[in-house]
């Protein structure tokens, strides 16, 4: 059991060298015994409270050492405030659970089309990024607040730096893309709500009385 303690340990030390090296951001590292419900988890490594970054945290549970980035997309909030009349949709919030899944999310093409539209985007990218590194990157649903995780087995992690480096680039790159593709979005609906405008006001300017 200590030499088990002692090589998590290691392990940990290693793995949090290396994310702070990628990331540039201080981790906070946690052992088993600081952890509230430690369950199956080892060690427990994430950015402080209140600091976001494209790696939230990293843990090691059932021999695997486990990669999360941060929330990239809240689809619940989306619907929230853009699709509000969809919350009444029976079956919408279990959906949502899967909406990972492109035969459940299909049904809502037209009821929720932004938030469709980005869990095709994000399976897309993922599949793409995979080629790029040749890693084995995931998409993470949690009732519609998107992840993305990396799993690899302790020991090829403790062999093969470059590997999980590999891999944390590969976490990065699908989240930058990601971020890139929603500020086009925004930009695209802030043009189209200005052309919307303009049009608007073209319009009052023709049904205006011509003055004699």
């Amino acid at each position: 059991m200590v030499a088990q303690e002692q090589e998590a340990s290691a392990l940990a030390t290693y793995v949090k060298r290396i994310v702070e090296e990628e990331t540039g951001e201080k981790y906070v590292l946690k052992g088993r015994t600081e952890l509230v419900h430690p369950d199956n988890l080892s060690w427990f490594l994430h950015l402080p409270i209140g600091k976001a970054g494209w790696l939230d945290h990293v843990q090691q549970e059932d021999g695997l050492v486990i990669f999360e980035s941060g929330y990239i997309y809240d689809a619940h909030n989306v619907i929230e405030f853009e699709y509000r009349s969809a919350l009444k949709v029976a079956g919408l919030r279990s959906d949502l659970e899967r909406f990972h899944l492109k035969r459940v999310r299909e049904k809502y093409s037209r009821t929720l089309p932004k938030v469709v539209k980005l869990f095709d985007m994000a399976e897309s990218t993922v599949s793409a990024v995979n080629g790029i590194h040749h890693t084995n990157m995931s998409l993470v649903n949690s009732g519609g607040l998107v992840t993305v995780k990396v799993e690899i087995g302790t020991e090829q992690a403790q062999k093969q730096e470059p590997f999980v480096r590999e891999n944390l680039h590969a976490i990065r790159d699908f989240v930058n893309q990601v971020a890139d593709w929603l500020n086009d979005q925004r930009k695209k609906s802030l043009h189209m709500a200005q052309i919307k405008r303009t049009h608007h006001k073209l319009l009052e300017e023709t049904k205006k009385p011509i003055a004699n």
